[in-house]
């Protein structure tokens, strides 16, 4: 099992350089230093090319740090160093750091395999309550949104992150969706050439079947680096 802890920061444009330096130079070697993550990423935002949605903007960063188990995120997000860390984010006027923790699951591919996520470019979607009946929801996602995706051309990963019940020990305010998903590309191109294709219009198509869903969702094209790794 991975347990997918995101840190989210959405802010005005144009703030993500020294946000981007804090995650490299404190915050991800603070969380590294407990010894307890298997990987820690950083996003930061792409434009994007959607027949169906304008370019979000306001992501300025996410931090993603995987771990074995629901305790040792508890515990590195607990550690003094890593509040330290926290206490010294950059911040400014309109700002909002948000957090979630998630279980992962990966879809195959067409040809069945599910490689690690290696390629660099990823479009990170949640989906947000209000929602009456959320499991229906994610199953009926499940079963046929990803199988969809597999057609995108040059599609690397399908991800899909269902929440667990965690609570941070810092108090960051929890993001609240309820089902994330992310496909993995190469680059920023390979991506708009796959929303480009007819594979996104058979999913907009699949969208307008969801189970009733009164809430908002949410789109990013978002570059990611590694951070850490633990050997």
């Amino acid at each position: 099992m991975t347990i997918a802890f995101f840190l989210h920061v959405d802010g005005p444009a144009g703030q993500q350089e020294p946000l981007q330096n804090w995650a490299d130079e404190v915050f991800a070697p603070a969380l590294g230093d407990t010894g307890l993550p298997d990987r820690i990423e950083a996003y930061n935002p792409e434009s994007v090319k959607d027949p169906y949605l304008n370019c979000e903007t306001g992501k300025l960063l996410i931090v993603e740090a995987n771990f074995k188990a629901p305790d040792e995120l508890t515990f590195s997000m607990g550690s003094a160093r890593v509040r330290q860390a926290l206490a010294g984010m950059p911040t400014g006027r309109n700002f909002r750091t948000t957090a979630e923790a998630f279980t992962v699951r990966h879809f195959p591919l067409i040809d069945g395999s599910s490689p690690p996520r290696r390629a660099r470019l990823s479009f990170v979607v949640r989906y947000y309550p209000p929602i009456e009946q959320p499991e229906a929801f994610i199953n009926h996602y499940f079963d046929h949104h990803p199988p969809i995706m597999t057609h995108f051309p040059g599609i690397r990963n399908i991800l899909c992150y269902i929440p667990i019940d965690w609570h941070d020990p810092n108090q960051i305010t929890p993001l609240g969706s309820f089902l994330g998903n992310e496909i993995v590309f190469d680059s920023i191109e390979d991506l708009n050439t796959a929303l480009a294709s007819d594979v996104r219009h058979d999913l907009r198509a699949d969208y307008y079947q969801f189970p009733p869903h009164e809430g908002v969702n949410s789109h990013h094209a978002m570059h990611r680096r590694t951070l850490f790794e633990k050997n």
